[in-house]
């Protein structure tokens, strides 16, 4: 027979008074899941940052001032600023 040893701080716990009162104070301890983060939460997330922002800007003032080929370039390497953050959220969501 294998004797047990008694713990030397009993752990009584909380009493079912004290449940309900911390209950009333703090609300039910359950993790609340968030949103699913989809496609679209991503890409507003990412268009959202300023710098993005600035470049769609300046994309817009080459477009005003003729300069469509400049234009057509930034919005390229933005779709694909765009295309490597949505890639980077999908594969490593903690980053």
């Amino acid at each position: 027979m294998s004797e047990t040893t008694p713990s030397p701080l009993p752990l009584p716990g909380l009493t079912n008074e004290a449940v309900t009162t911390s209950r009333a104070e703090h609300g039910r301890n359950v993790l609340i899941v968030g949103k699913s983060s989809g496609l679209l939460p991503m890409l507003k997330e990412v268009v959202q940052v300023p710098m993005f922002l600035l470049m769609l800007v300046a994309c817009g003032v080459y477009v005003g001032l003729g300069y469509t080929e400049e234009a057509l370039t930034l919005l390229a390497a933005l779709l694909v600023i765009l295309v490597i953050s949505v890639y980077q959220s999908v594969h490593w969501p903690r980053s």
